[in-house]
């Protein structure tokens, strides 16, 4: 007599962590105008804004931003990968401060491209979201 085949049956649970989505837009400011001196000028890269705020899912906290920007003085792209929590501003309004010049001049990314992307604490990355420094 011939015995029937037995099967096993196994399984194995995967969780699956939607990435984060950055919300970004860049702009030149006028700072400190007033007096002689005039003013300063600032470009900004926000992660929170009226509009939209970068986001992650799952549980996890956003933890890195990688900016890109076009330097227009050296002619080529510039990375900065900073602390989500170490922008300046809070609630609606979060930013990175990427340059600060006393004449509009001298900045070397005003009306420049950009590239962001975020990182939460479960390690994923968002997609790439691209746009021009705008003047305000």
């Amino acid at each position: 007599m011939l015995a029937a085949p037995q099967s096993q049956t196994e399984s194995e649970q995967i969780e699956m962590f939607r990435a984060p989505i950055a919300a970004v837009k860049g702009e030149k400011h006028n700072v400190s105008c007033g007096g002689f001196n005039g003013c300063d000028y600032q470009v900004r890269i926000y992660t929170c804004f009226s509009a939209n705020c970068s986001e992650a899912y799952n549980g996890a906290n956003l933890q890195q931003v990688e900016i890109r920007i076009f330097n227009r003085t050296s002619r080529r792209w510039d990375t900065k990968l900073v602390n989500y929590n170490d922008a300046t501003g809070s609630g609606v309004d979060r930013y990175f401060l990427i340059e600060e010049e006393p004449s509009e001049g001298i900045l070397k990314y005003l009306d420049q491209n950009y590239e962001v992307r975020v990182r939460d604490s479960n390690g994923q990355w968002s997609e790439w979201v691209t746009g021009r420094i705008n003047r305000v």
